[in-house]
């Protein structure tokens, strides 16, 4: 970040720098920076009605922008220095394309002068660019145009990953040559954007941990009922077995009662865990994941292994002890 004007007319001299390390690939400049946001000015929009006043969203770039972050631009061209002509040219999204009615963007224009200049001054479309998140996916997809202007506030630099180390010595080196006195305080765009779900990063892993706290102690629980069932019905399994139930009949008859209950309970964990999951979803994110089927019946699978290897121990042992012991006080 670049804070104040003197800095910012440096930056030339610190991009010529920073560019002698075959490691860094490009230098570019910007009002703002990914996942941050940007002003919102009203300007007369060329419509099929004429020119209508609508809220643009405002982003100066040089350059260097558009291909340092490899926005993919899909009709015409990047702005170039070398033009003129570009001071006054500006790049738009699709979706502000596709807001303004524009089948042909290219040519279309934004009155950038003041209602009361005499001469009227206009930017025009030489290029439309893929639509991206600018900002987090809490927020809806949003028009966005580029402007054209050097030497902004925020310095994005790109390198290859392979000698990291050595990249970062240079740009401090560079930095302190070019702005003696100033802290280096730089930070990477994937760790600013990590820090944008860092809240619901904590929440997953509190869940998770609540969640594997839950299943242990219902485990538990099953054991001890398990046991208890074994032990209330131990006659029962006596007769059973004389009468020439297998041990695996004996298992079947402990089991299902658990397994019916555990069907059951599943109803409204999982029409609960739907409806919650899916209301959170909606009411915090505006593009997000779809709740699949799937993702139940891999849990009911799971949660009916829980059950089977809790339960199965005490109702193993019980099917494969000698009937005899049962009986011998009736």
């Amino acid at each position: 970040s670049l804070p104040n004007r003197d800095m910012k007319e440096k930056l030339p001299v610190l991009k010529s720098a920073l560019l002698e390390n075959p490691n860094i690939e490009g230098v570019a400049s910007a009002s703002s920076s990914p996942g941050r946001g940007y002003p919102k000015n009203l300007f007369p929009v060329e419509t099929k009605d004429g020119f209508v006043e609508k809220g643009v969203n405002l982003y100066q770039v040089d350059d260097n922008y558009i291909p340092t972050l490899e926005i993919s631009l899909i009709e015409g061209r990047n702005f170039s220095k070398k033009l003129a002509s570009d001071s006054n040219a500006i790049i738009v999204n699709q979706l502000f394309a596709e807001r303004n009615g524009w089948e042909d963007p290219i040519g279309k224009r934004i009155r950038i002068s003041n209602s009361d200049d005499e001469v009227e001054e206009y930017a025009s479309v030489i290029g439309v660019m893929n639509n991206f998140h600018q900002l987090s996916l809490y927020q809806e997809l949003e028009p966005l145009v580029f402007f054209y202007d050097e030497n902004k506030r925020f310095v994005h630099i790109k390198f290859r990953p392979e000698n990291t180390a050595n990249v970062k010595d240079h740009i401090e080196k560079k930095w302190a040559e070019v702005f003696p006195g100033n802290p280096f305080n730089p930070y990477y765009l994937d760790q600013h954007f990590y820090e944008s779900y860092e809240a619901d990063q904590k929440r997953s892993k509190v869940f998770t941990l609540f969640s594997g706290i839950t299943i242990f102690i219902a485990c538990v629980g099953l054991l001890g009922l398990a046991s208890f069932s074994a032990e209330q019905r131990t006659k029962e399994i006596g007769i059973r077995k004389v009468i020439g139930a297998s041990i695996y009949n004996i298992i079947f008859l402990l089991t299902k009662e658990f397994f019916i209950l555990i069907f059951i309970a599943m109803i409204f964990a999982f029409s609960g865990a739907f409806y919650l999951m899916n209301n959170w979803l909606d009411s915090s994110f505006v593009y997000h994941t779809e709740i699949h089927f799937l993702s139940f019946l891999y849990a009911g699978i799971i949660s009916l292994l829980f059950v089977l290897l809790t339960v199965s121990f005490h109702a193993y042992r019980a099917a494969n002890s000698n009937p005899i012991n049962a009986l011998r006080s009736e």
